[in-house]
């Protein structure tokens, strides 16, 4: 399996402490609000490993990471 690693943000750059983009459970699903840049070899890839905020704790303490498919809906980039 092929990931792309979906860190930086047009904001923030990859200052993950600055990052804006969410993450939440609804439903028994995860979902994700937010917009990333600069994915490397995002074309070619099967999914991506989202870094986002999970919880409201300061700096790093609530940000996580999800693995998100390349073709759910939602997910635009690098086809």
């Amino acid at each position: 399996m092929t990931v792309a690693v979906a860190m930086s943000e047009p904001e923030a750059g990859t200052a993950l402490t600055d990052l804006k983009t969410r993450a939440e459970i609804r439903n028994e699903r995860i979902v994700i609000y937010g917009n990333k840049r600069w994915c490397s070899g995002e074309g070619h890839v099967e999914g991506y490993v989202v870094y986002c905020r999970l919880a409201d704790a300061p700096g790093i303490k609530g940000i996580g990471t999800v693995y998100v498919e390349r073709d759910k809906p939602g997910v635009f980039g690098g086809r």
